[in-house]
């Protein structure tokens, strides 16, 4: 979780390569947490039926995160608007931001 806070304001306040470098980090690193976290559970000393029941539950909610992380990843990947934002030296041209704002109308991005 804290993690994920430090990821948000990073994108949010810092705006240079390394802010999206930790979000995918950060966005590969969470399914396996959670797939580690789902086994140690399996490995629990907890009643057999609680057990199962919670490690299920929780491997559905690692299909999910993962589904969600690759979304995002690939958003990060292939968004104009990321590049524009983060991945581009601050002292870019006014031109460049105009022909954005032109591109993003017209493609929704």
């Amino acid at each position: 979780l804290i993690f994920g806070v430090a990821v948000g304001l990073a994108l949010w306040r810092v705006h240079t390569p390394f802010s999206v470098k930790l979000a995918k980090i950060y966005l590969i690193a969470n399914p396996i947490v959670l797939v580690l976290n789902a086994l140690l559970y399996k490995f629990s000393d907890l009643p057999p039926s609680v057990r199962d029941r919670v490690v299920e539950q929780m491997l559905s909610n690692v299909v999910a995160v993962a589904f969600w992380s690759l979304v995002w990843i690939l958003y990060f990947i292939k968004s104009e608007r990321v590049r524009l934002t983060y991945l581009q030296p601050s002292n870019a041209s006014p031109k460049n931001e105009k022909s954005y704002r032109t591109a993003s109308a017209s493609s929704g991005d």
